[in-house]
Parts: C-alpha cells; sequence; structure tokens
C-alpha cells in the first residue's frame, strides 16, 4: 500500500529563504567558534604561576652568603658587585592568580606586591610594586629569578640593603 502525501499548502522556498536559512547556519557556526576559541582564553585567564618570594639583606662589609640562598649565590654575587654579604631574612612559596594578587609588608614597613596579569607564550606576565616608590609590568619566563633591590635596611646592627629575589616556577 502507497501513501500520497497531501500537497503542502507552504509557498515554495525561495531565494531570500535559502539565503536567510544559510545566514542562519553561519551565524550559530560563528557563536559556536567564538565560544570554542574564549574557552582556553578564560581557563587561561583563570590560571596563575607559582613563586618563590625571597627578602634578602645585604652588605658590604665582609659577609658570608646564607646556605639557604645557595641555588641564588651565582646570581647575587654577579648582580651585586660589592655586596659581601647576603642572609635570608624571609621566604614565602605562593601561587598568584588574577583573582588573588600578593603582597606583603618589608621590614621597613613598605609594602612589596605582586600580581599575575596573564601569560604570554612562556611568559608570565607580572605587575611589581614596592609601596609608592615603584611599580611596573614585567614578563618572566619559568626558572627564572629577578630581584627588586636598593631600599637601605639595617638588620642587627648592619647596614645595607633590602632584596627582593622573585623566582618563577
Amino acid at each position: 500500500m502507497t501513501r500520497q502525501l497531501a500537497p503542502s499548502t507552504s509557498p515554495p522556498p525561495t531565494r531570500r529563504h535559502a539565503l536567510g536559512a544559510l545566514a542562519l547556519a553561519a551565524f550559530a557556526t560563528l557563536a559556536v567558534l567564538a565560544t570554542t576559541a574564549l574557552l582556553p582564553a578564560q581557563a587561561h585567564a583563570q590560571s596563575g604561576v607559582k613563586v618563590v618570594i625571597r627578602t634578602i639583606h645585604a652588605t658590604t662589609d665582609t659577609g658570608s652568603m646564607d646556605g639557604r640562598l645557595e641555588p641564588l649565590a651565582m646570581k647575587l654575587t654577579k648582580a651585586f658587585q660589592g655586596y659581601e654579604g647576603f642572609l635570608e631574612l624571609s621566604r614565602q612559596d605562593i601561587n598568584i592568580t588574577a583573582a588573588a594578587p600578593f603582597s606583603f609588608v618589608l621590614p621597613d614597613g613598605t609594602r612589596f606586591r605582586l600580581d599575575f596579569k596573564g601569560q604570554d607564550g612562556d611568559l608570565f606576565k607580572l605587575g611589581v610594586g614596592v609601596g609608592k616608590r615603584f611599580d611596573t609590568d614585567m614578563r618572566a619566563s619559568a626558572g627564572s629569578t629577578f630581584f627588586q633591590a636598593g631600599l637601605p635596611h639595617t638588620h642587627e646592627g648592619r647596614d645595607g640593603i633590602l632584596i627582593i629575589a622573585v623566582t618563577v616556577e
């Protein structure tokens, strides 16, 4: 038994209908692609970086390298020629994200701030601030260490400077 279909009562498709359907399909495809393209960026924006922040007292008088600073010894002596003694005052291992920047008060009362501002390829974008004296953005690769130094500091009667060493892990 063969069934016959009733004739359609809707008008035949026109070129305008076909273009409208094509435009709708293109829009839906672009919306899916845009959403897919944004997902890694959104996930990335929520990622962060692990850093080790060391507060170091450096002196020009005869001193020694604190054993806890051994991983940084060559970098410190090269970057701070003329300084002989290096003492680690504090160490903080932290994870920073865009939603959770990090700050702490230095021994002289100045606030040190570190913000995660995203990633550019293999480089981490960081905001660094030392009170009202210094504020900049920088990029650092995993495994690198950068220094912020120069604030005068006296520790246990020895004059010197504070060095903030930030190692990106």
